[in-house]
């Protein structure tokens, strides 16, 4: 079992109150940046959560891209 390194963004999911907010690991607010994930996010079937992750982006045919 393995991890494919795809050097993305750190980030962490703040989710509270059926909201949810995106930010980097330096605090910046990327809500607006990630505004599809944080939708997503705050869907979730929870009360609060705290996600930490990485962000990547792939293309159409899932090559990672560059933001």
């Amino acid at each position: 079992i393995h991890e494919v390194k795809h050097d993305g963004y750190r980030t962490l999911l703040i989710i509270e109150r059926c909201k949810a907010r995106a930010y980097t690991r330096n605090g910046f607010d990327w809500t607006d940046r990630y505004s599809g994930i944080a939708k997503a996010a705050a869907k979730l079937d929870c009360r609060s959560a705290i996600i930490d992750g990485e962000v990547i982006i792939q293309n159409e045919n899932g090559i990672f891209a560059k933001a």
